[in-house]
């Protein structure tokens, strides 16, 4: 028989669905023209549909890749489905982004309640709500430091589960690391030296006997098997390794201004100072009602808290040695783990409550205020589409683009105007071979230049186009001034 939480929990998770939609609608439904990191990424998924597979990631302003694909599969696995449904590509991708972290949202709210020898119910889903309302509209954005976010907090929760609940977590842990890796090249530092810590210690309680426990360790080591492949393939195939630009970045980013300790502690916090609002609040009452939850429940939170102190003590010590300045995007994933301690007080509070209808009335305030959000829109570029439009209608071959190496704006423009040429079907590239983990391989070229782009107030008599302050001239018509 369906009982009364039951029906209360589906129609709450219906609700936030249907408003995590009806906030994300004006992205949903934008016209625009991606340019930039995003049009970076649809270039790769480019790559993709091109060669029929892809063994990189997001780009690095270091000059390299970061190290697997997998975000960049979803994103063309939505494109398939926008397609469906008549969504632009690009507004396909927003889709990807909202469904891929409300599925996170879902798993975090599921391994909260697991901590705590609970089955996922309405406590656990009031306790995740006020994390959608923190992150905003970087829930629908398919910008790559905010989707790192939720599959942190996921990954972190699944690790406390490993060290307080048993092995049988490591392999959903060691998944998630493996998709953080793909998406981030720093990742292998704050993921793996976890997992090694909950795994040792979960052996050394077992008198360092496996047990039964041996199997979850080897589908643990398969998967991490599984998500190497991309790099070993394209270590062995690829003239220019990734791994080895990885290296070789690093090995030139050695001797940079790095920032202070207190420095990197400031920044550190900074990613805890927007959950104060509701990691607070969440704390005092936990801490007034903590003798009702008993020793065993109090022992998740404890877990939780040793291994943040951990992942922020290697956060803090790892920024002091990377190069200045310390970008708010740089540490993103970091925002993770105070969400994941929010949510984890957040629950532990309301399960100390005598009466259910706590997690009734905070699920519906927070419904209410995430309806009220609004998101953030996506520059509309037309002059990306004007300057392309030019080109298609005046050129009836292979066009070859490069910009100035004096401004930084190009290189964002240059990617968007190279996206909208292939994705119409104009054989297109950027006289920039050095380029190509940005604009792909197949996006760069070594030819003679075609068009130049100009600010519009820089470009001589010889002008051919203009929109929006950026202009396409021959490749000898720039006049300095």
């Amino acid at each position: 028989m369906i009982t009364l939480r039951r029906v209360a929990f589906g129609l709450v998770l219906l609700a936030w669905l249907l408003v995590l939609v009806k906030v994300a609608a004006p992205q949903l439904s934008q016209a625009f023209q991606p340019d930039g990191d995003l049009a970076a990424d649809m270039l790769l998924v480019n790559q993709l549909h091109d060669d029929g597979y892809l063994l990189t990631g997001h780009y690095s302003r270091f000059g390299f890749n970061h190290p697997g694909p997998s975000f960049l599969y979803v994103n063309a696995l939505f494109e398939q489905i926008g397609a469906v449904a008549g969504m632009p590509r690009a507004n396909a991708w927003f889709l990807s982004s909202l469904v891929f972290n409300f599925v996170f949202l879902w798993l975090i709210a599921w391994a909260t309640a697991r901590l705590f020898g609970r089955r996922l119910s309405l406590a656990a889903l009031a306790a995740v709500l006020p994390l959608s309302i923190l992150l905003g509209s970087t829930l629908s954005n398919f910008w790559m430091p905010y989707r790192l976010v939720l599959p942190f907090a996921a990954f972190f929760l699944t690790a406390v589960l490993v060290a307080s609940r048993g092995m049988r977590f490591l392999p959903l842990s060691m998944a998630l690391a493996c998709l953080l890796i793909h998406g981030y090249v720093t990742m292998p530092v704050f993921t793996l030296p976890l997992l090694l810590l909950v795994t040792l210690f979960r052996l050394w309680q077992a008198d360092w006997r496996l047990a039964g426990d041996g199997r979850w360790l080897l589908i643990s080591l398969g998967i991490g098997v599984l998500f190497l492949l991309p790099l070993l393939v394209d270590f062995l195939v690829n003239p220019q390794p990734n791994l080895l630009r990885i290296l070789r970045a690093q090995s030139h980013l050695a001797g940079a201004d790095h920032p202070t300790l207190a420095e990197s502690l400031t920044y550190a916090f900074s990613y805890w100072r927007s959950t104060l609002l509701f990691l607070v609040p969440a704390a005092l009452v936990f801490l007034l009602r903590s003798r009702s939850l008993g020793s065993v429940n109090r022992r998740p939170l404890l877990y939780a808290a040793a291994l943040a102190a951990f992942i922020s003590v290697v956060f803090v010590l790892y920024h002091a040695t990377v190069p200045k300045p310390l970008h708010p995007f740089m540490g993103s994933y970091y925002q993770g783990i105070p969400l994941a301690m929010t949510a984890l007080l957040l629950y532990a509070s309301l399960c100390s409550l005598p009466r259910p209808g706590a997690s009734v009335l905070l699920a519906g305030v927070m419904l209410v205020w995430l309806s009220t959000l609004q998101v953030q829109l996506m520059a509309p570029r037309e002059d990306i589409r004007e300057l392309g439009d030019f080109l298609i209608a005046n050129s009836d071959q292979r066009v070859v683009i490069d910009y100035p190496d004096d401004s930084e704006p190009f290189w964002i423009t240059a990617g968007g105007l190279l996206l909208y040429l292939k994705d119409r079907g104009i054989d297109a590239c950027i006289a920039r071979p050095e380029m190509d983990f940005l604009y792909t391989p197949n996006g760069v070229c070594r030819e003679q230049v075609d068009f130049r782009l100009e600010r519009a107030e820089r470009c001589g008599p010889g002008c051919l186009a203009t929109s929006g302050g950026i202009a396409l001239a021959p490749p000898s018509a720039r006049r300095d001034g």
